[in-house]
């Protein structure tokens, strides 16, 4: 079976959706703690918004795909906070493969994508 090539505008959705949520999440997440001057919700609306707008971009139809961005764009940061309180309970160390795997297990065709 032969995929076709994304799209420019799908590429840049995605983008845009993958950037406006990872940076929100990391930032409430304590990852860049002088960069958290906004509380948790105005993150989660940002993350949630950039979602919605970059997938609303990417796929038809535009209102599932804005209405998925957003559900994803929101839980996401709460979902990392979550994942560094659990984590930091159990060890004050963390492996920079702890956030490579979820990543390639969510990009392989039928686990993730």
């Amino acid at each position: 079976m032969v995929e076709a090539e994304e799209t420019r505008s799908e590429q840049i959705g995605t983008w845009i959706a993958i950037i406006g949520i990872m940076i929100p999440s990391m930032i409430v997440a304590e990852f860049w703690p002088a960069w958290n001057v906004l509380p948790l919700w105005a993150w989660a609306a940002i993350a949630g918004a950039s979602g919605g707008i970059g997938m609303a971009i990417s796929y038809s139809p535009r209102s599932a795909a804005f209405a998925g961005g957003v559900v994803a764009g929101v839980c996401i940061p709460f979902a990392l906070v979550l994942y560094v309180f659990l984590r930091s309970k159990l060890s004050d160390t963390f492996w920079s493969l702890e956030f490579i795997i979820p990543g390639v297990l969510g990009a392989l065709p039928g686990i993730g994508v």
